[in-house]
C-alpha cells in the first residue's frame, strides 16, 4: 500500500512500469499518458499503490480499462493530507477531502487517517471511453467492532449501525424481503452461521458517479454454495452458481477458497451482486502465485469466459516486473489482484479483472519474500 511520507513527483516513470499492459494490448500510449497525467496530482510515497480495473467487453472480447486509482494505509493518508502539505489545497486535495466527509461513521472525514487495523483506503476513479472521473468514490474500511460477523446479534447490530448512519438503509424491519440489505443479510447470516462459517463484512463504498442513492456493501467468507438459494430472490434474473464453483476451485480446501460478494443497492433495494475471486494477493510465494493465476486464465477460456488468445496474453501478467527505471530510482511490481464475476442482477455476466502496481524505492525493501 501507499507508505511512508510524500516523496518526489513520479508520474514520468509510470509509462516504462506500465509498459508490460501497454505490449499485451490492455493500454495505449494515450490511456498511460492521460493516466500519468492524473497521477501526477498525487505526490509520490516511498511505497506507492495503484490498481487499475479493467471490464471484458461483450462485444468484442477485449478488455477495457474502467477505473484506476490509489490506496493509502492510514499513515500515509495522513501525511498526505497533513494541513501543511501543499496537496490539501490542490484540486485534487479538495476533492478527496470533500469525499472522505462522506464516510458515515465520522463525517469530519478524520476517521480514515486513523488505524483501522492496517486497512487501506482505496481512492477510486472511473474511467469511461478514456475519460477518468473528475470526482474520487471512496470505499470505506468498516469500524473494526461491524466487521467480524459469527452470530445474528452481530449482523443486527452491523445493520442498526448502517441505518441509522445511512439515510438509503433506514428499511430493518423485521420481515424485510431478502431484496433488501436488511433482509439478504439476517438470510445470509442464518445459513452461514448453521454451517459454523462465518463473515466479514469489511468496506462500503460511496460514489457521486454512480446512480443516486448508490451503495456498495463487501461481505467477505462465502462458501461456493453460499448463494445457491439466495441470490435469486434477491435481484432479479438467474444466479450464474457456476462462478463461484470455478473460483472456489482454485484453492480447494483452503480458506483462500472463500468468497467476497459486492453487494450493490440503489436506495436500500438490492440490484446487483457480484463474486470476487479468487484472490492471488494472499500469496507470497511468487511462483506459484504465477502458475495458479495462469491456471485460472486457462478455466476461463475453457468455459468460453475468455478467449484463449486472451488467456495466453494474461498469464505473463500474474506477475511481472517491469524494468527498472534508471532516472526515477523506483522498482515496480505489477501483479494481478483478482477477478470480479457479475453473478445475478443488472451485472449478470460482467468480467472485471483488477491489477495492481506497486512502485517502491530501489534502495529500499520491496514486497515480502521478493528480490
Amino acid at each position: 500500500m501507499s507508505d511512508g511520507a510524500p516523496d518526489d513527483g513520479w508520474a514520468p516513470v509510470l509509462s516504462p512500469f506500465l509498459a508490460p499492459l501497454v505490449s499485451a494490448g490492455l493500454l495505449d500510449e494515450g490511456q498511460v499518458s492521460r493516466l500519468a497525467g492524473h497521477a501526477a496530482g498525487f505526490p509520490a510515497m516511498s511505497v506507492h499503490k495503484l490498481f487499475f480495473e479493467f471490464e471484458l467487453q461483450r462485444d468484442t472480447g477485449a478488455l477495457a480499462l474502467a477505473g484506476y486509482g490509489h490506496g493509502f494505509r492510514p499513515p500515509a493518508l495522513a501525511a498526505l493530507l497533513d494541513e501543511q502539505a501543499p496537496f490539501v489545497s490542490s484540486e485534487l486535495g479538495r476533492q478527496i477531502i470533500a469525499a472522505l466527509r462522506t464516510d458515515p461513521f465520522d463525517p469530519s472525514g478524520q476517521r480514515s487517517r486513523r488505524s483501522q487495523d492496517g486497512e487501506p483506503e482505496w481512492i477510486e476513479y472511473d474511467v469511461d471511453d478514456g475519460t477518468i472521473a473528475a470526482l474520487p468514490g471512496l470505499f470505506f474500511a468498516l469500524p473494526a467492532k461491524l466487521r467480524r460477523l459469527h452470530t445474528m446479534a452481530q449482523i443486527e447490530e452491523l445493520l442498526e449501525e448502517l441505518a441509522a448512519r445511512t439515510p438509503a438503509l433506514r428499511e430493518t424491519d423485521e420481515t424485510a424481503s431478502a431484496q433488501t440489505l436488511a433482509g439478504f443479510l439476517r438470510e445470509l447470516g442464518r445459513a452461514e452461521f448453521d454451517h459454523g462459517n462465518p463473515l466479514r463484512a469489511y468496506r462500503v463504498g460511496l460514489s457521486e458517479n454512480r446512480a443516486p442513492g448508490w451503495l456498495r456493501l463487501l461481505v467477505g467468507g462465502l462458501r461456493s454454495e453460499s448463494l445457491d438459494s439466495l441470490a435469486e430472490r434477491a435481484v432479479e434474473g438467474p444466479y450464474l452458481a457456476q462462478v463461484s464453483r470455478r473460483n472456489a476451485a482454485l484453492f480447494s480446501g483452503d480458506e483462500r477458497s472463500k468468497l467476497t460478494a459486492s453487494i450493490d443497492l440503489v436506495h436500500g433495494q438490492l440490484r446487483a451482486i457480484d463474486l470476487e475471486g479468487p484472490y492471488l494477493f494472499h500469496l507470497r510465494d511468487w511462483t506459484r502465485r504465477a502458475e495458479l493465476g495462469a491456471e485460472f486464465c486457462a478455466r476461463l477460456a475453457a468455459d468460453g469466459i475468455i478467449a484463449p488468445t486472451l488467456a495466453d496474453r494474461l498469464a505473463p501478467l500474474i506477475v511481472v516486473e517491469p524494468p527498472r527505471s534508471p532516472v526515477s530510482g523506483r522498482r515496480a511490481l505489477l501483479l494481478v489482484n483478482h477477478f470480479k464475476f457479475g453473478v445475478a442482477g443488472r451485472h449478470h455476466g460482467r468480467v472485471k479483472l483488477y491489477f495492481e502496481l506497486l512502485i517502491w524505492r530501489a534502495e529500499g525493501p520491496g514486497p515480502r519474500g521478493w528480490s
